[in-house]
């Protein structure tokens, strides 16, 4: 006789019904027994319920108003040959100023790592723009900041200052773990003295120094210009 099997209905409670909640509610579901908390927060689950949802939505605008100290993100959806829809509030943050906002292109495993980069009041938030939920990373270590008033030159390609001054010389990139499960913020920045210098915080916990040394060619890196999480790796474009 071969081992107990996995019970069918479990596996189609999974994969046929709870993948096709909202975010919100299944991560809600995850306090009804262990067995559940287990299901909703493996690999499994999560791959499936992010193709299905990808599946099934129209594409949506993602977009904030810059006004004051006080960012609210809104979304709508778009439908081919139709007006928008309302915008919804997906969430709102306090102390984080739009108008000095850096987002990357996309998101890492529904997660976003926003900044905030005026040199005065750096400061870097996680979203997840799918249930509202954002917490704010501990202050990184002090960066150095620049006023220059043309483009940088990075390979062949002319990059913008971002719009403000003073802005700090810093870049940072969320990526994921697979081995511990986590969610891992990644900068490069320049401090004061001149030194590059690189750090890593988990959320949740505080920043700490990446094993090893910045190779020379990061002082060329663009301030703000995020890098690219591919196969577990972050990559600059230096």
């Amino acid at each position: 006789m071969s081992g107990p099997q996995p019970r069918l209905h479990d596996e189609l409670l999974v994969d046929e019904i709870l993948t096709r909640l909202p975010p919100a509610a299944a991560g809600r579901c995850r306090a009804v027994c262990r067995a559940w908390n287990a299901a909703l927060t493996s690999e499994h689950f999560v791959l499936a319920h992010r193709a299905g949802s990808a599946a099934a939505r129209h594409p949506e605008l993602l977009f904030f108003v810059p006004a004051g100290a006080t960012t609210s993100m809104y979304t709508c959806t778009l439908r081919g040959g139709e007006a928008p829809r309302a915008a919804r509030e997906l969430l709102t943050v306090g102390d984080l100023c739009a108008e000095h906002a850096v987002l990357p292109p996309r998101p890492c495993r529904g997660l976003t790592l926003v900044l905030d980069a005026h040199a005065s009041q750096s400061r870097y938030y996680v979203f997840n723009l799918s249930t509202g939920d954002h917490v704010a990373l501990p202050p990184p270590a002090r960066a150095a900041a620049t006023r220059s008033p043309g483009p940088m030159r990075v390979g062949v390609r002319d990059y913008g200052f971002p719009p403000w001054t003073p802005f700090e010389l810093s870049s940072a990139g969320l990526g994921f773990d697979p081995a511990t499960g986590e969610h891992k913020a990644v900068r490069l920045f320049k401090r004061p003295i001149g030194e590059m210098a690189c750090e890593v915080c988990t959320p949740g916990g505080g920043w700490r120094p990446c094993a090893g040394r910045v190779p020379p060619p990061a002082a060329s890196f663009v301030a703000g210009l995020p890098p690219v999480f591919l196969g577990g790796s972050l990559y600059w474009l230096l």
